[in-house]
């Protein structure tokens, strides 16, 4: 009998299933995927018509020479923004914090609506300033939520596409600006960006109503909270040189930004026509950035490594700055200088997230932990406000001293370009000498490490020649977390190693990820087997028969069975926990009727080698055995069945632990 909907049914969890398969989702992760993607969403409805009508509104209002003041006001209220908030993040709880946040940031938005009716001046200009306001603090809602929704490992795999939900409406956002300002008007598009927050405070709540326990924990794996404070720094130079950079990525931003909109209000007049010039610049230059975000930034980033991470940004902008200066000083060309600024300006926006912004982050990874997140901290939280600040400043200074002119400031980036690329050359040299000591040192920690660019890559590798075993392990975990594509070849290089404890601890790594369910190459069984074969220490053999087993599953029992009977007790147990985890019916049961003899033997040494066997195997349907282990009236006998159950962890087992 056709059940109804039966197909259907069907049909969307063979949907779900396919989703699940292209975004690499695991049990459990889709529907706060699905509620984060719709916060992100919202949360670019809020921003992109918010910015796109304070700048709209600001340009028609004042003039450009305006602008420093609020890049110098800016500084210091975004400043003071994240030093509230991290105070009540400490008072208050995660999901109060959250709403709190979103339902001040509503009413502040309404509230600059509601002002604009009276065409206050001021208004206007603490508008822009607001949106640096609302900016960071948004981020700061979304990113403290995604990061108690997912723990770093999940967020490595998906943070990339929750951030996709914010760029998707930019771009929409951004195209529709021209025809929404024909029928609402400039200054309602901050009805939309209110409209956007209460979608957000809706979708909040539902995450708070099934989620809500993620969120009450303070911590959870790996979302430990470090705390640090400001301005405690390593005084070395690979330091000094990440906070140049930043101070020269800030100056040019502000520079860029700041002839751009000049060159818009020349070309402009009308606030509508501003906001929808506006809307579709920025639309086109989130179109171009997701188009190179996907093709082309992680292939730069893998194949050139840091260095041309961080010169690609700089290196783009001073060939647009220059082409713009020579336009503008040799044809004397309006037109062309306008485009090339506006053409410099998109290069800018593209690259800044897409390449600079994934190659800075990785800079502070050689730090120690507490070292890294206050160096990180600082540098965003304090370098970043004081440059922009100070961009500011030195751009007053130039309005003062004689009359605004946007040519001369291109000749003015060129040389903060300058200063930019070199130090972006220094700093290469210093990351690696600061990665080698750190892997050298072991002391690069932190599950959220992203290490797939080339030249981390390339460091890590050249640790895998260490002559040194630690070494090597070290940087084996640091791979495996960043789970390289290339680590099942690098386990296969290192079985030839001739440290014995290089060779067992990749070969329990090759059973471990065997278990996941991935698909081994057949050359790595291969290997492994050779390695079995012509292995000389017991405990690494042990560790080739588990390995294995876990690889080649029932297919492989007679070639393991042997191995049941082998003189040395390393090598039984290894045999017979690899048959027991992975060795399908007929390998529990030829190691089952052994384990079963063992467990029954009126040895005493032969049933305390049955504990260690089911501890080693682990499997909580395996504890039968252990009851009348933990039962034995010898001492070393209860002793190894009390630590097998520790790992058994079967709840039946309790009571005689107890």
């Amino acid at each position: 009998m056709a059940v109804p909907g039966g197909d259907s049914n069907l049909d969307l969890m063979d949907l779900v299933s396919k989703l699940s398969l292209v975004f690499n989702l695991r049990p459990g992760e889709g529907r706060p995927l699905l509620l984060l993607l719709a916060h992100s969403f919202f949360l670019g409805v809020t921003l992109v018509f918010f910015y796109t009508a304070a700048s709209a509104l600001f340009l028609v209002r004042f003039d450009v020479q305006t602008l420093p003041y609020v890049y110098i006001i800016s500084a210091g209220v975004v400043a003071l923004g994240g030093f509230l908030y991290s105070k009540l993040e400490r008072r208050l709880p995660l999901p109060r914090l959250l709403v709190t946040t979103l339902a001040f940031l509503l009413v502040s938005v309404c509230a600059f609506r509601l002002g604009l009716w009276t065409e206050a001046g001021w208004l206007v200009f603490g508008l822009l300033i607001w949106a640096d306001v609302l900016d960071v603090l948004t981020g700061l809602e979304f990113w403290g939520l995604a990061g108690h929704l997912f723990n770093v490992r999940q967020g490595k795999r998906l943070f990339g596409l929750i951030g996709s939900g914010d760029m998707a409406t930019r771009m929409i956002g951004g195209f529709s600006v021209p025809v929404l300002v024909q029928f609402l008007g400039t200054p309602n598009l901050l009805l939309i960006s209110a409209g956007g927050l209460v979608l957000c405070l809706i979708v909040l709540a539902a995450i708070l109503h099934k989620f809500g326990n993620r969120l009450s924990s303070p911590e959870g794996e790996g979302r430990t909270r470090v705390r640090s404070r400001f301005l405690r720094l390593p005084k070395d130079r690979y330091v000094h040189l990440i906070i140049l950079l930043a101070v020269f990525s800030a100056f040019t931003a502000y520079f860029l930004s700041y002839v751009f909109l000049d060159q818009v209000k020349a070309g402009h007049r009308q606030v509508d026509q501003v906001a929808s010039f506006l809307g579709l610049f920025y639309g086109i230059a989130d179109v171009v950035s997701l188009l190179f975000r996907a093709f082309l930034s992680g292939r730069l980033l893998s194949q050139h490594g840091l260095k041309a991470g961080l010169i690609a940004l700089p290196a783009m902008l001073a060939v647009g700055t220059l082409l713009a200066a020579f336009a503008g000083t040799a044809l004397g060309n309006v037109a062309v200088f306008f485009w090339l600024v506006a053409m410099t300006r998109l290069l800018d926006r593209v690259l800044r997230k897409s390449i600079f912004k994934p190659s800075f982050l990785i800079l502070y990874q050689p730090l120690q932990a507490t070292q890294r997140l206050s160096t990180q901290v600082t540098v965003e939280g304090i370098v970043g406000p004081l440059a922009s600040g100070l961009a500011g400043v030195t751009l007053l200074l130039f309005n003062l001293i004689g009359s605004f002119n946007p040519i001369y400031l291109t000749y003015v980036m060129l040389l903060i370009l300058a200063g930019w690329i070199m130090v972006s050359i220094l700093v290469q040299p210093e990351y690696t000498a600061a990665l080698t000591q750190a892997l050298t040192k072991r002391t690069l920690e932190g599950l959220s490490l992203s290490l797939d660019d080339g030249s981390s890559l390339a460091v890590l590798k050249r640790k895998l020649k260490s002559p040194h075993p630690g070494e090597i392990l070290y940087s084996l975990n640091m791979l495996e977390k960043i789970e390289h594509e290339a680590f099942e070849s690098f386990l296969m290089d290192l079985l030839d190693h001739p440290s014995p404890e290089v060779r067992q601890d990749v070969l329990l790594r090759i059973e471990r990820i065997a278990g996941t369910g991935f698909k081994p190459n057949p050359a790595l069984l291969g290997a492994v087997t050779k390695r079995m074969e012509q292995e000389k220490s017991p405990s690494v053999q042990a560790a080739a028969l588990r390995a294995l087993c876990a690889l080649g599953e029932a297919e492989v029992v007679e070639r393991i069975s042997p191995y049941l009977d082998d003189p040395d007790p390393q090598i039984r147990r290894g045999a017979m926990v690899g048959l027991l985890r992975n060795g399908g019916i007929a390998g529990i049961l030829l190691a089952g009727e052994r384990l079963t003899a063992l467990a029954n033997s009126r040895n005493p040494d032969q049933r305390a080698f049955a504990a260690r066997v089911l501890g080693e195997v682990g499997l909580r349907s395996f504890y039968q055995p252990l009851l009348k282990l933990l039962r034995d009236d010898n001492p070393q006998v209860r002793q190894a069945a009390l630590t097998a159950s520790g790992k058994v962890k079967n709840p039946r087992l309790w009571p005689l632990v107890l």
